[in-house]
């Protein structure tokens, strides 16, 4: 990708941009960990610019040249002043790893320019890496730059935040949502609800509408009959785990504010409208539980998932049957 092309990040990518090539950027960055917003493609984008030997800027705006020989160690995977740590799936972020971020800083860059570091996931530091990470994050070494990515940077100890220039991946007003899906995909029927959908998850709902595929509601569907197969690793399960939880948020919202609800409902929701409302709600609370636990160390997340999808199937069915009664 050769910028940025997020509309809702464009402002944010020119303030970034802007300060790199000015020499303003603050050598300690926190970027909101939100993928689904496109907070990966704005990391890659200016780690792309800090190393590149010829930035261009023009009528497009700021921008890695992928022509030197940097965009093209970038390209190929091979930096070696690029650094990325992240933890490994259902684990927390050691001090062991950390500690390497310090030696990398410390090391002259390879390639006599700028050395870039990704802490991916920091907010699931321990208090002894946290505490390495800050000794760095105080003395920064000329030239590196420190890039902490994290979801909640409320979890991160007070003086690592107060180390770090902090930007929030910004939110897609709905009409911007709207216009960017039928700029991507001009064929689609794109209903209102896919853009309050894509609101939160634009990437999602862009595949959803490339691959003609229905809304995640349809997910509570394979809930309900036992269909669901669970990814296998811990990454793939906590983004299954949140497609399911906003499948019971928008059909819990559909469905309280425009009474409408799913194929398997249809017959008996009249009965007793209020029996499935709970069902969907108290789904969504343990899912939300549920989510909170998938991002601690040592858990069983495939046993965990699976107890959850089992509660929310029972009660699903238990709440059709009470209103088929």
């Amino acid at each position: 990708m050769a910028r940025v092309s997020f509309p809702w990040i464009r402002p944010l990518w020119q303030q970034l941009s802007e300060a790199a090539l000015g020499g303003s950027l603050a050598h300690g960055i926190g970027i909101e960990y939100q993928p689904e917003l496109g907070s990966e493609q704005l990391l890659e984008q200016l780690s792309r610019l800090l190393l590149c030997q010829k930035p261009v800027q023009d009528t497009k705006g700021i921008r890695a040249c992928g022509q030197c020989k940097q965009c093209l160690l970038y390209k190929a995977g091979t930096h070696p002043d690029l650094l990325r740590i992240q933890p490994e799936p259902g684990k927390q972020l050691g001090v062991d790893a950390i500690r390497k971020v310090g030696a990398f800083a410390q090391q002259s860059a390879a390639q006599s320019g700028n050395k870039v570091v990704h802490v991916v996931h920091a907010d699931s530091m321990t208090l002894a890496a946290a505490n390495s990470l800050l000794k760095t994050l105080e003395e920064p070494p000329e030239n590196t730059y420190l890039i902490v990515s994290a979801a909640q940077f409320s979890l991160l100890l007070p003086t690592v935040r107060s180390r770090l220039m902090m930007f929030p991946i910004p939110r897609p007003p709905l009409d911007t949502i709207a216009a960017w899906l039928t700029q991507l995909v001009p064929d689609a029927t794109i209903s209102d609800a896919l853009v309050s959908y894509a609101q939160k998850r634009p990437l999602t709902a862009l595949q959803l509408l490339k691959d003609g595929q229905a809304l995640p509601q349809a997910m509570l569907d394979d809930v309900v009959f036992g269909s669901v197969q669970l990814p296998k690793d811990n990454e793939g399960i906590e983004q299954f785990v949140m497609s399911v939880i906003e499948s019971l948020h928008l059909t819990l919202r559909d469905y309280s504010e425009r009474n409408t609800y799913p194929t398997w409902a249809k017959a008996h929701v009249e009965t007793n409208p209020s029996g499935f409302a709970q069902a969907l709600s108290d789904c969504y609370q343990t899912g939300i539980v549920l989510r909170r636990e998938l991002q601690g160390p040592g858990l069983n997340a495939q046993l965990l998932s699976q107890r959850w999808l089992h509660d929310c199937r029972r009660r699903l069915l238990l709440a059709r049957e009470t209103m088929a009664n």
